[in-house]
């Protein structure tokens, strides 16, 4: 017969194996950031930073474009 313990098993065995983390990623309301723990920069972070900034300029300057833009359309031939 088994007998019931108070708590119940929620563990495992290691083996040997051991995590270290290497970066945190960071989310809140001005976005999401990822910090290395290394305190060396990555190419990959640097683009998640790049990013959306590069994407709000890409929109301001299509929005700009439209305003700016004739209402006539002429069609050229190269």
């Amino acid at each position: 017969q088994q007998q019931a313990s108070e708590h119940p098993f929620g563990g495992g065995s290691g083996g040997g194996v051991s995590i270290t983390p290497i970066a945190f990623l960071i989310v809140n309301s001005s976005g999401v950031k990822l910090l290395h723990l290394d305190e060396s920069t990555h190419l990959y972070e640097k683009i998640l930073d790049v990013a959306p900034q590069a994407i709000e300029k890409i929109q301001e300057m299509l929005k700009k474009n439209k305003k700016d833009s004739p209402t006539e359309k002429h069609d050229f031939d190269i």
